[in-house]
């Protein structure tokens, strides 16, 4: 006895249609707003200044790279992403720092200015330094 094929369900099935739909991608600007409100909790946390005596304490001697921005510069980038809806990832911290954040606010922070679009070598280096300072923490 043989059995004739049968048809799979799954393949006469018709398809539904899929739309991909991006919501602010990574290099949408964060409003003025939301940075005041990062600083605000920020500064009502007081965490900065206990953080930076806790590294001066640590450290072991006058040696190393100087530092290019402050724990607490790090901490209102986090705060902007997570306020502004964004994942919490390193890379997008250091994506708010020095893409979506406007100049103003990144001299307000003491953000260096972010490399040249093509840079790939300052790109790491910027994204490094936010990864240290964030192990630092």
């Amino acid at each position: 006895m043989t059995l004739a094929p049968q048809s799979d369900p799954l393949e006469e099935a018709p398809r539904p249609s899929v739309e991909l739909v991006v919501v602010g991608g990574p290099h949408r600007k964060v409003d003025d707003d939301t940075i005041q409100l990062a600083i605000r909790l920020v500064d009502l946390m007081a965490v900065g200044e206990p953080l930076d005596a806790w590294k001066a304490e640590r450290r072991r001697g006058p040696g190393g790279r100087p530092q290019c921005f402050s724990m607490r510069t790090l901490l209102v980038a986090t705060v902007t992403c997570a306020l502004s809806d964004q994942p919490l990832h390193l890379s997008r911290v250091c994506d708010v720092m020095f893409r979506q954040m406007n100049p103003k606010w990144r001299q307000v922070l003491g953000i260096p200015d972010p490399p040249a679009t093509g840079d790939e070598l300052g790109w790491d280096a910027a994204y490094a330094n936010v990864r240290t300072r964030f192990h630092d923490l």
